[in-house]
């Protein structure tokens, strides 16, 4: 269970540090209320237990679906971590994106590096639970 809590933090710090970076780029979509997109992040106090509550949710229905698959000795290994990253990117970020018609391409593409980084990422710590 600690194992879990801790990686749910993890999951943070990684969302965290991969959206400040993103920042820089995305900023001016947020802050200017003349681009008509109204788009606004909840302060932390909402999204610091979201995105935890997020991040052991996520871990704890993906690691038995790793862990189903057939592996030699229970090896869970690089091939696992791509299909996952994959998986995480495409289902959560890539596929939603579409459905942002009213945001720019840039956004959207932006975006979409952010969440396919922070998926493998993510997706590296699961494997690496279900090695260890």
């Amino acid at each position: 269970m600690l194992r879990l809590v801790g990686s749910g933090a993890v999951y943070v710090g990684v969302q965290g540090v991969i959206g400040m970076s993103t920042w820089p780029f995305v900023r001016r979509w947020y802050e200017d209320p003349a681009l008509g997109l109204a788009l606004r992040i909840p302060p932390p106090r909402v999204l610091l237990p979201f995105q935890l509550l997020r991040g052991i949710a996520g871990i704890a229905a993906l690691l038995p679906l790793l862990l189903l698959v057939p592996h030699e000795a229970g090896q869970v290994g690089v091939r696992d971590w791509l299909e996952l990253a994959l998986l995480l990117s495409v289902t959560m970020g890539i596929v939603p994106l579409f459905a942002a018609t009213r945001w720019p391409i840039a956004l959207r593409l932006f975006h979409a590096a952010e969440i396919t980084v922070i998926a493998t990422l993510w997706s590296g710590l699961i494997v690496w639970i279900g090695l260890t």
